[in-house]
């Protein structure tokens, strides 16, 4: 479904450059490091999710997680899953939305859903953001311009 207008709120930005997707036990102590601000004050473009509940925690961040050595320590990691199957390339949607507003996420991922293109979305105060496997970063791009969409380059 196309965005309800044109307006440049409903643009999407591509993120510069990859994201990481990967989960820990919820035991597992954050790193110090990925705590850290990143970008904060600076052009640099950055971006970190965590998301913590009692059955895991859920990290999106510029690094993979051989990136933070507190998480692999020895031969064993502590990482649950496979983070080289989740490196993504990420939009946004250029905003800022307000949180009354409905069906704009819905819309922007029922196209991919029928081209078969797996996504993970982190929403914020001002807008959400769509991660989808690096190797589909193409045919997502094509897919949301069919579909009526502006993605800028």
């Amino acid at each position: 479904m196309p965005p309800p207008n044109d307006t440049p709120a409903y643009h999407l930005v591509q993120h510069p450059r990859s994201l990481f997707i990967f989960q820990l036990d919820p035991k597992t102590p954050i790193p110090a490091t990925l705590l850290q601000p990143t970008g904060a004050g600076t052009t640099t473009a950055s971006f970190k999710s965590i998301t913590w509940t009692h059955e895991e925690i859920s990290v999106v961040c510029e690094h993979p997680p051989r990136h933070f050595p507190e998480l692999n320590t020895g031969s064993e990691s502590l990482v649950l899953n496979k983070p080289e199957d989740w490196e993504c390339a990420a939009f946004s949607i250029r905003g800022p939305m307000e949180l009354t507003l409905t069906g704009i996420l819905s819309g922007l991922i029922a196209p991919l859903k029928e081209a078969g293109i797996p996504i993970f979305t982190v929403s914020t105060w001002n807008t959400d953001f769509l991660l989808i496997p690096i190797a589909q970063k193409g045919k997502t791009i094509k897919v949301l311009r069919q579909d009526g969409w502006t993605v800028e380059d």
